[in-house]
């Protein structure tokens, strides 16, 4: 054994480290908490790969404005993830116990207490905080997967198991009321609607502020856009003592329109032009820059 090998064994003795670039993973293989050594692509590594990504990204979502009780939850949470990470390291070692999976219980009983029976699925989003929680509790379902591959080659306790399958439930409850505590409530999923709630259910078209805008029906609460254009708004043309001919054929109406080729390679335009009878009623707005 060379010294520097022997420096960053002792090193590592104490379950501390003094030195964070040791270069003994540049061949591709890393040590375990037990002294042995495997490589970076391993089950063991994967699974352990994973429970750190997942624990990444709750501290992320610690970094929004959330209740003080979500707060103290997922820091706990955060604990337990490295107790787990430790066990995943120390192959035989048992770390996560059942108080802690019971304690994953208790809080999924409580917060989710006051929501609202869910009667459709929802779609992950809506606030931000939210959308971080839905974020996190898919790289928690990937972590679970990660172990139980990783079960099949070596043994994994039954706690780390069940305390990682409970903690994907409590994230989407998290997720859940995270959106009723931002002021708003779940993003229901919707099958089968229409090509105009389509595009209008769009951010940059609900808002105005990308390059269109929605289509929208009269009477249905929809307020008239600011950027809409009419014939009258637009300045009237300066003729040298000529007199504009007519046009021989009817202009289209969108022909004017300087976003007119971007609006027709719509798919929900182009399946509305059969229908321009039947979709008489539909107020097409166009958002200038």
């Amino acid at each position: 054994m060379s010294e520097t090998q022997q420096n960053n064994d002792s090193e590592r003795k104490g379950n501390r480290l003094s030195k964070i670039v040791t270069r003994t993973g540049d061949a591709g293989t890393t040590g375990l908490g037990d002294g042995s050594r495997t490589t970076k692509d391993s089950l063991r590594i994967d699974a352990i790969g994973e429970v750190d990504e997942l624990n990444s990204g709750l501290g992320v979502l610690l970094c929004e404005d959330l209740p003080h009780a979500v707060q103290t939850a997922l820091l706990d949470i955060q604990n337990d993830l490295f107790d787990l990470g430790g066990e995943l390291c120390m192959p035989g070692v048992e770390v996560i116990k059942d108080v802690q999976v019971e304690r994953l219980e208790r809080l999924a009983e409580e917060f989710n207490a006051n929501l609202p029976m869910l009667k459709e699925f929802i779609l992950p989003g809506g606030t931000r905080a939210a959308a971080l929680t839905h974020l996190s509790r898919t790289v928690c379902r990937r972590a679970e997967r990660a172990m139980v591959r990783l079960h099949g080659a070596e043994p994994v306790s039954d706690a780390a198991r069940r305390y990682i399958n409970r903690l994907s439930d409590l994230l989407f409850i998290l997720g859940r009321l995270l959106n009723r505590a931002g002021g708003r409530g779940d993003v229901l999923w919707q099958k089968e609607r229409p090509p105009h709630e389509r595009l209008r259910d769009r951010p940059h078209h609900r808002q105005g502020c990308g390059k269109m805008g929605a289509i929208s029906r009269p009477g249905a609460g929809n307020p008239r856009p600011v950027g809409r254009r009419t014939a009258l708004s637009r300045p009237a043309r300066r003729h040298s003592g000529r007199q504009s001919r007519p046009s021989r054929h009817r202009r289209h109406p969108l022909s004017r329109c300087r976003h007119r080729r971007r609006l027709v390679q719509l798919p929900e335009y182009q399946a509305l032009i059969p229908l321009r009878q039947q979709a008489a009623d539909l107020d097409l707005v166009v958002f200038s820059d």
